[in-house]
């Protein structure tokens, strides 16, 4: 942990600019830690995942792993949002989850539904936007 102390005059402008030395100092803390601070579109895309884990959850389907993967505190688990989609794809078979909710009748509320979406394209590589493209049309 590191905490940076600062003693200044206060006016509304050093304020902006001691603001601006501290999180460019933390983003160098984090980048250095390696640590990945994550982009706009991976953050929506973090966002967009865990409201699809809120959805699930309607049904009766908890996947605790799967949030696990998103949102968890220990480095141990935690792939983030590209991480945990690359990880659903990197099989050759869709997940249980997958199969219980086109069982369910929500097939839209996938992983590989919401991958469809070509906002999300840039953050995947050809062969993964293939895979979920080709999951979210099959069973």
């Amino acid at each position: 942990m590191c905490v940076l102390s600062v003693l200044f005059y206060s006016t509304p402008i050093s304020n902006w600019l001691i603001t601006c030395v501290i999180v460019q100092a933390h983003r160098s803390i984090i980048a250095t830690a390696g640590i990945d601070v994550m982009s706009k579109l991976e953050s929506e895309l973090q966002s967009e995942l865990l409201n699809l884990h809120r959805k699930w959850g309607t049904i009766g389907y908890h996947a605790n792993y799967f949030k696990r993967m998103l949102v968890c505190r220990n480095p141990k688990y935690v792939r983030g949002p590209i991480g945990t989609v690359r990880h659903l794809l990197s099989f050759d078979l869709p997940s249980p989850g997958f199969r219980r909710l086109v069982r369910a009748g929500k097939r839209e509320w996938t992983v590989e539904a919401l991958l469809c979406d070509p906002k999300w394209h840039s953050l995947l590589t050809p062969t993964e936007i293939e895979r979920a493209k080709t999951r979210a049309r099959q069973i």
